[in-house]
């Protein structure tokens, strides 16, 4: 497949993954010197097990166009000041999925007002009830009891009702060799030892946050049921944050996961 035009960006959300194996770890693009990327790992006490110099690696990340990856190797690890690693800019990534946004089924609660419409007497219609059953880092599929019209939109309150964390991190072991992390962020010559594997521990349950996500309707569709007709809405969400945008990447990451897993 053709490469894309790509470049990873200051302060970008990422994910490594060792190639040939399934795990992956979030990352956050710090630092840019000549061919090389610096790449921290905010969540982890430690760089992950199995990272060394000269390992393969791929880097991935879901955006506005898609989920796109690119192969790169580990060039020097990094202890301070958070654990990081350095590794080869990737010259090319490649689309994996050629649709806007990855999209997996769901069942989350979901409420929404009509902020705006065509029809005055849908303004400031408020719907408690509907369900997410599908979901994207673009839009989403609600179904809901009550007509709204193509061109609405909507403030909503999507909730999670599970949502992916990393089940484990490394624990700090004082004393045990670490790399040494270059003054300037570029390869020392020669790379620091791997870490050595640490006892995973667990991370303690948080409370789920629910998404406030603006959105327009872009489909409307009735259907028959039991207790009246159903409607489903396809919804475009507009003006997500970052912050938003991210957590809707990681969220949908995981879950395909979770579900290729289950298959």
């Amino acid at each position: 497949m053709a490469p894309r035009e790509f470049q990873l960006q200051l302060n970008q959300t990422i994910e490594v993954q060792i190639q040939g194996q399934e795990g992956v770890v979030p990352a956050v693009v710090t630092n840019f010197v000549q061919d090389y990327v610096v790449l921290c790992f905010p969540q982890l006490a430690r760089n992950p097990d199995g990272f060394a110099p000269k390992v393969a690696i791929s880097i991935r990340r879901v955006d506005q166009t898609g989920l796109i990856i690119g192969a790169s190797r580990i060039v020097e690890l990094c202890a301070a000041p958070r654990p990081s690693i350095v590794v080869v800019n990737p010259a090319n990534f490649k689309t994996i999925q050629n649709r806007r946004f990855s999209r997996v089924n769901v069942d989350f609660p979901c409420a929404f007002r009509v902020l705006a419409s065509d029809k005055p007497t849908n303004v400031n219609l408020k719907i408690d009830n509907a369900r997410v059953r599908d979901i994207s880092a673009g839009g989403a599929r609600i179904i809901a009891h009550q007509r709204v019209n193509v061109g609405d939109k909507l403030m909503m309150k999507i909730q999670p009702e599970q949502e992916p964390v990393k089940k484990a991190v490394s624990t700090t072991h004082p004393g045990l060799p670490m790399a040494k992390a270059p003054a300037n962020g570029l390869p020392a010559g020669k790379a620091g030892a791997a870490p050595t594997p640490a006892t995973p521990a667990p991370i303690p349950d948080k409370p789920i946050e629910a998404l406030a996500l603006r959105g327009r309707v872009v489909r409307v569709c009735e259907s028959p049921g039991d207790r009246g007709p159903i409607i489903t809405l396809g919804v475009q969400f507009q003006e997500v944050n970052k912050s938003h945008q991210d957590r809707l990447v990681n969220l949908v990451l995981e879950l395909q996961r979770d579900q290729c897993k289950r298959s």
